[in-house]
């Protein structure tokens, strides 16, 4: 239910209207996953502890509503990539996903994006069409990613 470019903090204010419609009543199959620390470094310019609670609000909502919440890392960035992301940004977003992947009492599950061999490299344009953003073969790779945790 993101939108390009959005921040958590803008994502609270609507999550009755936006996220809570499609809750399907039924919590092992409503599953919502959480990502927006990205957007939240640059765009922000949130310091760790801010995104990592932006974070942890959202999965907190989304438990409060009824669904199992997963966090999903971020994946590796090219420094310097469209958007701008710099080297204490990146070592920002990798603190976080350090975080949530040694504290699983913080989320229900880990969609852990950053450790699969494809997406490793931003670089490959393969699977990244600027650094950042998934090509159709990235987008494959996510999504296979995310149905070996989801599907087990």
């Amino acid at each position: 239910e993101g939108f390009s470019g959005e921040t958590t903090p803008q994502l609270p204010a609507r999550f009755a209207t936006s996220v809570a419609a499609h809750y399907g009543g039924i919590q092992s199959t409503s599953i919502l996953i959480v990502n927006e620390v990205g957007n939240d470094i640059v765009t922000n310019g949130a310091s760790e502890a801010t995104a990592k609670a932006n974070m942890q609000t959202l999965i907190a909502l989304g438990r409060a509503n009824g669904w199992r919440v997963y966090f999903a890392t971020t994946t590796p960035r090219v420094i310097g990539s469209s958007p701008l992301f710099s080297a204490p940004q990146l070592a920002t977003s990798q603190a976080i996903n350090a975080f949530f992947r040694a504290n699983p009492s913080e989320r229900d599950g880990l969609i852990d994006f950053a450790l699969d061999p494809l997406l490793d490299d931003p670089a490959d344009l393969t699977y990244y069409a600027d650094g950042i953003h998934p090509t159709i073969a990235g987008a494959a790779a996510l999504a296979d990613v995310a149905f070996h945790v989801l599907v087990p």
